[in-house]
């Protein structure tokens, strides 16, 4: 037996909106939203929400999978209920046990980063899962940029797809954008700063420190999976001397930034493609950052099929 990541699922809503439905909207009060009216974003339906998109994912990753998980972990910045079990309602949802135990976490677009890097180090057999349905307000750069989704990996022991090399993490309270209790929609602060003083210092580090734990050098890592924009990869690639062609699609043009779960998504992207014996780093940021490096295994080619992004990128409708 092995420990390491036996499964993954996403789920996509499938509505869409063009961004540039959004600036014919918006642009005669926004007219410097012009610049980001490419590609669409995802949009959760009326009777969608963090836990609905949840248990799709979840779904998703257990289809055919003969593991029940005993513990399951729900990420997101965007939880519904304040005062009740999120991870509870999602875990009736995919009908398991009562026995089962259950786990919020919140409070950090790194809530999912984080708990995968505590995975990495061993534990029960987990459903990890994160989700956000981000609200935006009308006009702002956020209503263009971000994307509604869920993603899910089963981490434990078996027959994994890919194992754990190592992990780091950094706590640092970089305000690059917070929401308050009381508040509706985030407050970003200026992207250059967040990208120079954030990323290219803090990220630099985690990166690293996962490599050097591991025994590998960055030049022999396959996959780069950076929660981040595409000029925030290539500043980053440029910094740690990484082929910009490493660095795996932020998936910005046809999703959009869908927070806590985007990490996890991008990476069930990647191990849909990725070869047998290749390096994948993960990167989630936000007041810190978490690097994990994962190994695949020859496991790989068999336990995806069918599983992951794509179908909800390939199946979808476009709303006006």
């Amino acid at each position: 037996m092995t420990y390491g990541i036996l499964s993954f699922g996403a789920y996509l809503p499938p509505l869409r909106i063009t961004r540039q439905a959004i600036l014919a909207a918006v642009g005669w009060a926004v007219p410097g939203l012009r610049g980001l009216a490419a590609g669409e974003r995802t949009v959760a339906n009326w009777d969608e929400d963090s836990i609905t998109l949840a248990v799709e994912a979840g779904r998703d990753c257990l289809a055919g999978i003969d593991v029940v998980p005993p513990h399951v972990a729900l990420a997101s910045t965007t939880l519904p209920f304040a005062d009740r079990s999120n991870s509870g309602v999602v875990a009736d949802a995919l009908n398991l046990s009562t026995a089962t135990s259950t786990e919020d976490l919140a409070g950090s677009r790194r809530a999912a980063s984080s708990a995968l890097a505590r995975l990495a180090h061993g534990g029960q057999t987990t459903l990890l899962l994160a989700a956000d349905c981000r609200e935006t307000k009308p006009g702002s750069t956020q209503e263009m940029q971000y994307g509604h989704g869920a993603a899910a990996l089963l981490v434990g022991e078996g027959a994994p797809m890919a194992v754990f090399l190592s992990s780091s993490s950094r706590h640092e309270d970089l305000v690059d954008q917070y929401r308050a209790a009381d508040a509706d929609f985030d407050y970003s602060l200026e992207e250059r700063w967040v990208r120079e003083e954030g990323y290219l210092k803090i990220v630099p580090e985690v990166i690293e420190e996962a490599a050097a734990r591991a025994g590998v050098s960055l030049s022999e890592i396959d996959h780069v999976v950076l929660h981040a924009g595409i000029d925030t990869a290539r500043a980053l690639a440029k910094r740690l001397e990484i082929e910009p062609k490493r660095f795996a699609d932020p998936l910005g043009a046809k999703v959009g930034d869908i927070g806590a779960a985007h990490p996890l998504l991008m990476l069930a992207k990647v191990l849909e493609t990725a070869g047998v014996g290749e390096r994948i780093l993960v990167v989630g940021f936000g007041q810190g950052a978490d690097a994990v490096l994962l190994q695949t295994t020859e496991k790989l080619g068999a336990l995806r099929a069918g599983r992951g992004p794509t179908h909800y990128l390939e199946h979808h409708r476009v709303t006006e």
